[in-house]
């Protein structure tokens, strides 16, 4: 396993979190804490305003009101000259203190509307001055822990995605549950890792519920329709999926899906590359049979996982923490964060978003070339026999 490239992202881990452990022992604190039968409980800032006379109220709000700094922040990031202005600054106060000279052979011409004698610039520059608060200033090396903001950064949802028929829990269960924050990474060919999606899980969950919560492109490829060994065309709908495997600590859980399951075969693949014994053990139970909270965890620790052949993925927990009252009971894994999809468009029209990849079509100025559904019909039938037509993923499966 590659594990260089993911450790620059991550880390550095901490030590092992037993989670049942860790749920029953934060179950005894907060019992023990707690105040006692028939005395009275701390109240919430709700109810102690609540209580106070509407005077006092609005006097508090209005000392604790913020809305001319909201205002102003608006005003500045929504004018398009200063903004732009702002993110100049501070990406050459960055450049400046980097040691690491710039790749681009061409210099960089600030366009008319970041001109510093600008009457907003002006007025910008006046008003930072005048203003009481101050911001430390970045010092030296401040570069290595500070980047610019990438597409990849922007979350596709804005609100939480439950999962429909998901598992539920109540903090009057029995047992103590922890919520435990899961990042997702994948592993593109050049080995570099990108952000795949955040999702949250119940410490009762399985980690055969983390695999199939995991959106890959890889479950949606189409299947192959064969003529003896020479392929012929794709079904329109994504096949089975083959497994996959998740390993912890050397532990490899496999999916049960048969007696030789895609762990053995991992492991024997292993025992056939090296001449040594393979440091990967088997797991006794199954990823699907394994509860999180029988596991323990390192947190910021990359754990790796593969399915659909050599597609891999990290798994990496980014918290662990007990159940909240104000967290939702239901619809268990729930979706923090999903990148924004990023879609071909038709190579003929430039406007639509492609959903076929036609191989060893003459007509076509590329082979493959991927067209959307209108330019497709509207070239009509191929005279070629051997024009393939592959169905582009949809993005449905955990999306």
């Amino acid at each position: 396993m590659q594990f260089l490239t993911i450790e620059r992202n991550v880390g550095p881990p901490s030590e092992p979190v037993n989670i049942n452990s860790f749920a029953e022992d934060t179950s005894t604190i907060i019992t023990r804490n707690a105040p006692a039968q028939g005395t009275t409980q701390k109240q919430s800032h709700k109810e102690i305003l609540a209580g106070l006379p509407l005077e006092t109220v609005e006097s508090i709000k209005g000392i604790c009101k913020v809305d001319d700094i909201r205002t102003s922040l608006t005003k500045t990031w929504n004018a398009p000259r200063v903004s732009v202005y702002l993110q100049k600054e501070q990406e050459d106060e960055l450049r400046a203190m980097s040691a690491v000279p710039t790749t681009s052979r061409k210099k960089s011409q600030p366009g008319p509307f970041i001109k510093n004698d600008a009457p907003e610039i002006i007025q910008l520059k006046a008003d930072l001055a005048q203003a009481s608060l101050k911001t430390n200033k970045l010092q030296a090396g401040a570069d290595l822990f500070a980047r610019n903001s990438s597409f990849m950064d922007t979350n596709a949802i804005n609100v939480l995605k439950f999962t429909e028929d998901g598992d539920s829990t109540s903090l009057d269960g029995e047992t103590p549950t922890a919520v435990i924050t899961i990042s997702v990474q994948s592993k593109l060919s050049n080995g570099h890792p990108i952000p795949n999606c955040q999702l949250a899980f119940l410490s009762s969950q399985s980690l055969g519920t983390v695999f199939e919560a995991l959106p890959c492109v890889s479950n949606e490829l189409p299947v192959e329709v064969l003529d003896g060994h020479k392929v012929t065309g794709y079904t329109d709908a994504p096949g089975e999926s083959s497994g996959g495997l998740i390993v912890i600590d050397n532990m490899v859980y496999g999916d049960g899906m048969d007696e030789n399951d895609y762990a053995d075969k991992f492991l024997e693949h292993q025992r056939t590359m090296t001449k040594q014994n393979t440091h990967y053990i088997k797991a006794q139970t199954s990823m699907h049979d394994t509860r999180l909270d029988s596991l323990s965890l390192r947190i910021e620790q990359p754990y790796w996982l593969v399915h659909q052949g050599n597609c891999e993925h990290w798994v990496i927990i980014d918290e662990i923490r007990m159940l909240h009252r104000d967290d939702p009971t239901l619809g268990y894994p729930i979706g923090l964060w999903y990148p924004p999809i990023l879609m071909d468009m038709c190579r003929v029209c430039t406007k639509r978003i492609a959903v076929w990849s036609i191989v060893g079509d003459v007509r076509l100025k590329e082979s493959p070339c991927i067209l959307c559904a209108a330019c497709w019909d509207g070239l009509g039938p191929p005279k070629e026999e051997d024009v393939l037509v592959v169905p582009l993923p949809k993005h449905q499966h955990g999306w």
